[in-house]
């Protein structure tokens, strides 16, 4: 009789190891970026790059940016984070910024460090991608008076349905790859681009980036565009 229990026991235990793992989805920051800036007040900017690297879709849950001043001690935290899609499917790549007022320093210079981080949860949504393609725009003479940078993203709806609820994100990067620029727009349900059109949308960078970069000695080279609706 024992060697009967015995025996249910090994096959319970070798069932158990034996199965294969339960499939999940992880959310990993790939990239990170982290800028400060003091013309108008001290301001912090971070943008990153996740990409799912486990092995069933996963949406973004939550995020935590703290700031710290060059002694480690924190400055500030912000929750407030996007991500871009929401939704990513194993292997897929997606984007995270945000920006924060540092009102306890008065010098880009005080704010040190940083640390990101990033967490998903299993989703059941879906992401379907759209043909589009990306170009930087520096210094367009908007008017008589004005001149702007733009990033803009030609977005064609290859399917036979008018499409709402489309939404946008643009990467610029540096020669290298390197990340150093994220920008989101939701055209939600009021606007629809209607079956095999094409639309270009245009993303206004503020004036102060340019000298931004130029005091971190990177320069815009490539940008990278998705655009996509989420389905429930």
């Amino acid at each position: 009789m024992k060697k009967w229990i015995w025996l249910a026991i090994f096959v319970l235990i070798f069932t158990m190891t034996a199965a294969p793992a339960l499939a999940v989805g992880k959310m990993t920051v790939t990239q990170e970026n982290f800028y400060v800036d003091d013309e108008y007040g001290v301001n912090a900017y971070l943008f990153a790059k996740v990409e799912n690297t486990g092995d069933r879709a996963v949406e973004y849950s939550a995020g935590l940016w703290e700031i710290y001043d060059k002694n480690g001690d924190p400055l500030t935290s912000n929750d407030w984070l996007g991500c871009y899609p929401s939704c990513l499917a194993p292997g897929e790549t997606g984007y995270v910024y945000a920006s924060a007022y540092i009102d306890e320093v008065e010098s880009a210079e005080d704010a040190d460090d940083y640390m990101l981080t990033v967490t998903g949860k299993s989703s059941d949504q879906t992401v379907t991608y759209y043909p589009c393609q990306g170009e930087y725009q520096p210094d367009v003479q908007v008017n008589e008076y004005y001149r702007q940078d733009f990033v803009t993203a030609e977005i064609t709806n290859d399917t036979r349905e008018t499409v709402f609820g489309m939404e946008v994100v643009a990467a610029l990067m540096d020669e290298e790859g390197n990340l150093l620029y994220v920008e989101h727009a939701d055209f939600y349900d009021s606007t629809g681009i209607n079956a095999g059109s094409t639309v270009t949308y245009r993303f206004a960078l503020s004036d102060n980036w340019p000298e931004i970069w130029d005091k971190a000695g990177v320069a815009p080279a490539k940008v990278e565009v998705l655009a996509y609706t989420i389905q429930d």
